[in-house]
């Protein structure tokens, strides 16, 4: 069975020391995949050469979407406003290849898009700031335009795998938020609005097929509360699944969605490591007794794609503005536990 590592590179930034340093420890634990996700409503991270993008709808200027994005609640950006460039990201890339290590970029849509918004708040979901409203069709073309973009880029450079993240669709509506929370797909749900974002990750899932990447995307909203009503989904995706939600919050189950075609990565958000993250270093006592076949709410999938490890910048600002340098040699140890126990599998 395949293994991962997924790094919050978004809410905080990681500069290419303290990447080139986790790729070092993903290669000597014998771990497979380093998602690197680069896009949050804290953080923008990469800047391509040419920040110019074309819709049916307009040509958008995205270069000054770049570098910190705002504060959600406790959630802080790290306050260093930086990020990556074409180079950074070649040198990266680069690095990944000559250690074995193969790298999958995450640009999330539709949700996590406050950073970008910030300098589009047209394209805003009704009272959400985080997430771009796909229901209008400007916004559905500048989500997928924004993918699309960044897809031609990453196939460009050999990458094989690329994720749209598609998770927690305006989590920020509720007007209490961040102490009250109403969830965006459970809305969208009750008001007959699923069938856009069926639209829109069945249309993120070809941008990336069409250059012979494999698509992933956390499972949130996909075939929401086990419903099939809303239209098939397109199951060439793997599916990272990590919660099985709460009340207000019905994700369909790991063995409902494997039961439709999905192939599944096991990323339980019972072993999330990071900063914000309470008691984040006891993850490697969590992942030592990790069985990557048992879900959330131990449900059993006989036949999972892969497994992945989730370190999560939550509170970006802890570790000061050491460009990630700490957080690296952090997560070292729960990284090496972690591949011991994907050996088994």
């Amino acid at each position: 069975m395949k293994s991962a590592f997924h790094l919050d590179a978004g809410r905080k930034f990681f500069g290419v020391p303290a990447l080139k340093t986790i790729i070092d420890t993903l290669a000597e634990a014998d771990i497979d995949f380093f998602q690197l996700y680069l896009t949050d409503n804290q953080g923008f991270r990469f800047a391509l050469d040419d920040m110019m993008m074309t819709t049916p709808y307009g040509t958008y200027d995205l270069s000054a979407v770049p570098g910190d994005g705002y504060c959600e609640g406790p959630k802080g950006p790290c306050g260093s406003n930086k990020f990556h460039t074409q180079a950074d990201m070649d040198e990266i890339l680069a690095y990944g290849k000559e250690k074995g290590v193969n790298i999958i970029p995450c640009v999330n849509i539709p949700g996590h898009m406050g950073c970008v918004l910030e300098k589009f708040p047209h394209l805003r979901y009704r009272n959400s700031r985080s997430s771009v409203n796909m229901m209008d069709p400007e916004g559905m073309a500048f989500a997928l335009g924004l993918l699309e973009k960044y897809a031609d880029y990453f196939a460009s450079r050999g990458c094989t795998h690329m994720s749209f993240g598609a998770d927690e669709f305006a989590n920020d509506i509720h007007p209490g938020y961040p102490d009250l929370i109403e969830m965006g797909f459970e809305k969208i749900y009750h008001d007959g609005d699923m069938k856009y974002f069926v639209e829109l990750f069945n249309a993120a899932a070809k941008i990336i097929c069409d250059r012979n990447m494999v698509p992933l995307a956390f499972h949130d909203g996909v075939y929401y509360r086990n419903d099939l009503k809303y239209g098939k989904m397109d199951t060439r995706v793997q599916l990272c699944y990590w919660s099985n939600g709460w009340d207000t919050y019905v994700t369909a189950t790991a063995d409902f969605l494997r039961e439709q075609g999905f192939p599944m990565v096991n990323s339980a958000g019972r072993i999330y490591c990071g900063m914000g993250v309470k008691d984040w270093q006891k993850c490697a006592d969590r992942a030592a007794a990790f069985d990557p076949h048992i879900f959330e709410k131990d449900v059993y999938v006989a036949d999972p794609e892969a497994a992945m490890l989730c370190f999560w910048s939550d509170c970006a600002f802890l570790d000061g503005q050491d460009d990630g340098v700490t957080a690296a040699g952090n997560v070292a140890v729960v990284l090496r536990t972690f591949g011991e126990i994907m050996k088994k599998y």
